[in-house]
């Protein structure tokens, strides 16, 4: 029993010998060959060379490389720049990051507008914001552009010039109001509308063309432009309105086309370096401080179709020594020409019926004049403070009203009168108290 016991183990122990070797076939130990170059991450689906220390994304198929950080193009093998700077030109929704990016104040960037039609509002928003930054903005490829809007660049502290396409027929309203920095602009020649304040307060701009067929220069166009030293206007104008010009101190000329028919109140005021002007024939009125503190006037050219000299037109006009004033004209009104301290003489046309309120106040270098027969009123303060009068004529047989509760007349002045009047003026109201002063001729 014992001996069969024995059997049986031998045989088990001998089968399980058997089975193990058959494993051992099938799963070799380890003895298959690895490419010690190369490594395979499950994981990351990545496959380092451990050559170039590269790794390479193999569903993007770009390269990263390690030392430099940059991301490269592995089927070109260029660069890709995230931030370029503007070479051949941007799109108008591009000028702000731009002007942010630029540090510099010292230099006026080029900067060439892309778009057709460009985004006045973003472009606006950029230049406002920056402001130290200055730039030469060129709209010549927005091809499709017609109109600057109104107030396209309003408060664009930083444009320093600007080309417009030839494609704009109209400048808007305020265009480039305050555009403080602005030295140069070219207005293209189908522009047939400039916008009131297209140009007000534009400092430093020096010289402009307006272009044959634009008919009105509107209210404040050109209002202080005070380096502004010469300006075509062309034959095409027929309006020049209210303050047009006012305040541009440098100009030293400026021609008023023939066809002219209409200047404005103030449209000449403060332009200090005007030496003379011309008022073409069509003007039928020169409107009130038309040509006021035109300090260095010293010619006036009126010619026969004015009839109307308005309120203070050429009052302060400090360098004027004479004007001729036409025979058409029936109404010269108050304070026209006071201040005119250089002024010696002046004729009075016959179709004047009032010397007004201070027509000649304080002009202290007329040393005398001469008062037409239609003349029937003469107001207060129309001679007041012309220290260097001499003498007064007068050529009516009736004393005019003398409008006065101050003395109008100095009290040197010698009056004449035709000498059969003499003691009509002498007791008329208001002269009397100048019967001394009075003498018949």
């Amino acid at each position: 029993m014992k001996k069969l016991f024995f059997i049986l183990g031998v045989f088990l122990t001998l089968a399980v010998v058997v089975s193990c070797g058959d494993d051992e076939e099938d799963e070799p130990l380890n003895n298959e060959v690895v490419d010690s170059n190369t490594a395979k991450d499950a994981d990351t689906a990545k496959v380092v060379n451990t050559d170039t220390t590269k790794v390479v994304n193999v569903d993007t198929t770009k390269v990263v490389d390690a030392d430099t950080t940059k991301i490269v193009d592995a089927d070109t093998t260029k660069v890709i720049d995230d931030n370029p700077t503007p070479k051949d030109g941007i799109y108008s929704y591009e000028l702000y990051q731009f002007m942010k990016e630029q540090t510099d104040n010292t230099v006026i960037y080029d900067v060439n507008i892309l778009d057709e039609i460009p985004n006045f509002d973003t472009m606006k928003a950029a230049m406002q914001k920056f402001g130290d930054i200055r730039i030469n903005l060129n709209l010549e490829r927005c091809t499709q552009l017609e109109t600057i809007p109104m107030q396209a660049f309003y408060k664009c502290y930083s444009l320093s010039s600007i080309n417009i396409p030839e494609s704009v027929t109209t400048i808007g309203k305020s265009a480039f109001f305050d555009c403080f920095d602005l030295t140069s602009i070219n207005i293209p020649k189908v522009v047939t509308t400039i916008g009131n304040e297209a140009f007000e307060d534009c400092y430093k701009l020096a010289s402009i063309n307006i272009p044959e067929g634009v008919t009105t220069i509107g209210s404040y166009t050109f209002a202080n432009c005070h380096s502004l030293s010469s300006i075509n206007i062309p034959e095409s104008v027929i309006t020049i309105g209210e303050r047009a010009f006012v305040g541009c101190a440098s100009l030293t000329s400026i021609n008023i086309p023939e066809g002219v028919t209409t200047i404005g109140e103030y449209a000449f005021e403060g332009c200090r370096g005007l030496t003379s002007i011309n008022i073409p024939m069509g003007v039928t009125t020169i409107e009130g401080w038309s040509f006021e503190e035109c300090a260095n006037l010293t010619s006036i050219n009126i010619h026969n179709g004015v009839k109307t000299i308005g309120d203070h037109a050429f009052s302060r006009c400090y360098s004027l020594t004479s004007i001729d004033i036409p025979e058409g004209v029936t109404t010269i009104e108050k304070y026209a020409f006071s201040h005119c301290s250089s002024l010696t003489s002046i004729n009075i046309p016959d179709g004047i019926t009032t010397i007004d309120e201070g027509t000649f106040w304080e002009c202290s270098s007329l040393t005398s004049i001469n008062i037409p027969e239609g003349v029937t009123t003469i107001k207060e303060y129309a001679f007041s403070d012309c220290n260097d009068l001499k003498s007064i004529t007068l050529k009516s047989a009736n004393p005019p009203i003398l409008d006065e509760e101050e003395n109008t007349i100095n009290r040197l002045v010698q009056i004449y009168v035709p000498q059969t009047a003499v003691e009509a003026y002498k007791s008329a109201n208001g002269w009397e108290k100048y019967a001394d002063q009075i003498v018949g001729y």
